[in-house]
């Protein structure tokens, strides 16, 4: 099974050091930290197996829960993955639509 390319948006980017500070500023160091290696242990996952994360409605895009708060939305193009957001699930998720 082939290793696939993982690219990250920039609005995931964003997402990710969102999380970051937010967790820094109302939480832990370790809290932070747990989250970042949680976030890449997903990414690893996806990597190489995409498929194994459930399809959404929305074309060639599949979830994967990071944190009971925060769920990964990537998109598979050919050889790429296609990191979108890390959408916090407090958030109504119909609003996603727009920003994938």
């Amino acid at each position: 099974m082939p290793q696939y390319q993982v690219v990250w948006t920039r609005r995931a980017r964003l997402d990710f050091e969102e999380n970051i500070i937010y967790l820094l500023e109302n939480w832990t160091e370790r809290d932070a930290r747990q989250f970042t290696k949680k976030s890449m242990s997903a990414i690893r996952i996806i990597q190489n197996n995409p498929y194994a994360f459930a399809a959404t409605d929305y074309k060639d895009v599949r979830k994967v829960l990071v944190v009971k708060q925060i769920t990964l939305y990537f998109r598979l193009y050919e050889n790429t993955i296609q990191l979108l957001r890390f959408w916090d699930n407090r958030i109504n998720p119909e609003n996603i639509g727009s920003s994938l």
